[in-house]
């Protein structure tokens, strides 16, 4: 069986911590790699294999910092003395974060989620004044439906009001 060969890894935890530290502060890979005396050989190696999932952490600390960012520039505007950036702000945080309560995006749908159902007057056809149509499909009354209920020129109203 093939044995691990070469010295032994040179990123330790406490190591890590230092590099998730500079990361954190904003600090170029490079000033790191020279700060921490990594070859930058070693760095690009940790980085392609994900060393001990060191790419990963890479990402999440750089993640860390722009979410910081975030809410320090988000602190500073909710703390303004501009009213309307106060109020902008706090919408924005709202719709962003309690989407279900505060989302200006809606969407329409009919009664328990299904399609919606448009009635519209059709100009064509007199003794059908109203048609129902579904997306993709004509769901019209049957005329035998409407004649029960139609509506009479002579007294405007219903039949079934007579």
């Amino acid at each position: 069986m093939a044995e691990d060969v070469g010295r032994p890894s040179e990123l330790t935890l406490e190591l890590t911590t230092k590099i998730r530290r500079y990361v954190l502060d904003g600090w170029a890979y490079v000033k790191i790699q020279a700060e921490l005396g990594i070859a930058s050989g070693t760095w690009d190696h940790w980085v392609f294999v994900n060393y001990q999932g060191f790419r990963d952490d890479l990402r999440s600390w750089k993640q860390e910092k722009m979410i910081k960012k975030a809410e320090n520039v988000v602190d500073d505007l909710t703390d303004s003395s501009d009213e309307k950036i106060r109020l902008d702000s706090a919408k924005f945080i709202l719709e962003s974060l309690d989407k279900k309560s505060y989302s200006k995006r809606s969407e329409l749908t009919g009664a328990d989620g299904k399609d919606l159902v448009f009635k519209w007057l059709d100009d064509d056809d007199s003794t059908n004044p109203v048609q129902t149509k579904e997306v993709g499909k004509d769901i019209s009354p049957e005329p035998e439906a409407m004649d029960s209920a139609s509506v009479t020129p002579e007294s405007g109203q219903d039949d079934c009001d007579s």
